[in-house]
């Protein structure tokens, strides 16, 4: 899944100011967890409330959903956090989407 597809699936279009999808080394592949910083708690909490438990329909032996809140909350903490990890974000295709302010 790409982080695009994640974001059009799972309807998060307005409710989030980051998406990541961590990538293999290599970046051919997911490491099947994401981080999403929604821009509230509500948003955080209607996003687990619909999808907590569900499956991908297009994975085989898709495991469901577990949604948990992250060590690290807040749009500028999880920046400087991703700043200190920018050298595994190599390619284009491993870097988070962010959206601020629109």
């Amino acid at each position: 899944v790409e982080q695009e597809t994640l974001e059009s699936e799972l309807q998060l279009a307005g409710s989030f100011d980051i998406l990541y999808l961590p990538r293999t080394a290599g970046g051919k592949a997911n490491l099947r967890y994401a981080f999403v910083n929604f821009v509230s708690s509500w948003h955080a909490a209607a996003f687990q409330e619909q999808w907590q438990r569900w499956r991908w329909s297009c994975a085989d032996r898709a495991k469901p959903l577990s949604i948990i809140p992250a060590q690290i909350q807040g749009f500028e903490a999880n920046i400087i956090e991703m700043k200190k990890s920018a050298a595994t974000m190599a390619s284009r295709r491993c870097e988070p989407i962010l959206y601020r302010n629109g």
